[in-house]
């Protein structure tokens, strides 16, 4: 891993939309950060992970949107997360679809790491989002992800029987439950 972790800058995936929803600038937002307002535009260019995460707690608190990582995950696919995702998909179950998805992970991103525990009856993923600064939105994006990437290899069937976020309580809950 490099002394600054990186992320692809598939990680912007619509957040020009979601920021512009808000009334925002997302050109402005960019440069804000130290961040070219086209860096989105290659999506294998490396950004720094804690500069990504900045601006979008930037984003959140300038927009009132506490939700604003759910919302930036409900605009990606599946395949947001590169090769990854085509390799996972072809494997025959679950766990060896997890196992290739947090073996290449940090292909996409250096800062995220999602573990895999197994109790009896209940397998238990958890994601963490490493480095300096505020980590919410970038968290909540993750687990939204892995949310999502899961309902795509088990079925819209599948549901998880918890999930739980390290953030204060939202005011508004109901976007979370969802």
């Amino acid at each position: 891993m490099r002394q600054t972790p990186t992320i692809r800058a598939a990680a912007l995936t619509g957040f020009d939309a979601l920021a512009r929803s808000y009334g925002l600038d997302p050109a402005a937002l960019l440069r804000g950060a130290g961040l070219p307002a086209d860096a989105g535009r290659d999506p294998d260019r490396r950004l720094p992970t804690s500069v990504i995460n900045r601006m979008f707690e930037h984003a959140a608190q300038l927009a009132g949107a506490e939700d604003f990582g759910l919302r930036l995950a409900e605009l990606r696919g599946f395949s947001n997360l590169g090769p990854v995702t085509l390799l996972a998909r072809d494997e025959p179950d679950i766990r060896s679809a997890l196992s290739i998805f947090t073996s290449y992970l940090p292909l996409h991103n250096e800062a995220l790491t999602i573990d895999l525990s197994e109790k009896p009856g209940a397998a238990i993923l958890a994601c963490t989002v490493a480095g300096d600064g505020p980590r919410v939105q970038a968290t909540d994006v993750a687990v939204a992800m892995l949310h999502r990437i899961l309902r795509q290899l088990l079925g819209t069937q599948w549901q998880a029987q918890a999930i739980y976020l390290e953030r204060p309580r939202p005011v508004r809950i109901s976007p979370f439950e969802r």
